[in-house]
Formats: structure tokens, C-alpha cells, sequence
């Protein structure tokens, strides 16, 4: 089906779903290798407040996900939707996903565990450790 055809029927072809899936299959086997050389004990599991240097690398291998996921998305979207409908669908995506790492930096900020927001979210957020906030949290 192409994108006249997703047009006609507002629905994309079982070949677009295929595709999204090999999005999925991509991104989660580029992360695991990116990670594959640190050890991955207790991985996909509920954390508590002592456990956050698992939580962190989980946040980490999220957000790298994330990011690897919007991208190859997008071209997808572009051959499967009419062009106004697929700049709003990325610039959804786009934004949930920057959401999500806002939120995530934000309780950092909050939590006073800024210095350990994984590289890859800080990234999506757009943000840098605040010098003052580092300094507040020294002590």
C-alpha cells in the first residue's frame, strides 16, 4: 500500500506494521549491543531507592531507545501518510518523547541526583547539569 492508498482507506498496510515492528527489532538490538558490555543483572524490574544505579542504566538503555525508534520511524511514516499527516504524527511522537525525558530530568533536579541522569535522556531533554544545582548538591 502506498501513501495514496493509506489515504483512500486511513489505514496503513500490514507492510507498514511489519516495518514499525523492524523498527523495534533495530533499536532494541543496537541498544542491548551498546549495553552488552556492562552487566545486566536485574534488568526490567521495578527499582527501589537503593537500587538506582540499576535504575539509571535502565533510563539509559530507555531513552537510547527512544531516540534510535523516533528516527527510524520516520521515514516510515513519511511513505505511509500523506505528508501533512505524517509531520504531525513525527511532531507527536517527537514530543512525547522529549516530554518523557523532561519529566525524568526534571527529578533528577528534584531528587538531587542531576549528575546521574544518563547521557542518552539528557540528550532528548536538551538540558546540562546546572552549576548551582551541582553546587547545592555537593553538601
Amino acid at each position: 500500500m502506498n501513501r495514496s492508498d493509506t489515504a483512500k482507506t486511513g489505514s496503513p498496510s500490514s507492510e507498514s506494521t511489519c516495518v514499525s515492528g523492524q523498527c523495534d527489532h533495530q533499536c532494541h538490538d543496537e541498544v542491548v549491543r551498546s549495553n552488552s558490555k556492562e552487566n545486566d543483572n536485574g534488568m526490567n524490574q521495578v527499582f527501589s531507592s537503593t537500587d538506582l544505579t540499576r535504575y539509571e542504566k535502565e533510563l539509559g538503555m530507555l531513552c537510547s531507545f527512544q531516540t534510535c525508534y523516533l528516527q527510524c520511524m520516520i521515514p516510515i511514516v513519511d511513505e505511509v501518510c500523506v505528508p501533512e499527516m505524517a509531520q504531525k504524527t513525527v511532531d507527536l511522537v517527537r514530543s512525547f518523547v522529549h516530554w518523557h525525558a523532561t519529566d525524568i530530568s526534571d527529578w533528577h533536579a528534584v531528587a538531587g541526583h542531576f549528575e546521574a541522569l544518563p547521557e542518552s535522556c539528557r540528550q532528548i531533554a536538551g538540558v546540562q547539569p546546572d552549576p548551582v544545582l551541582q553546587l547545592i548538591n555537593r553538601e
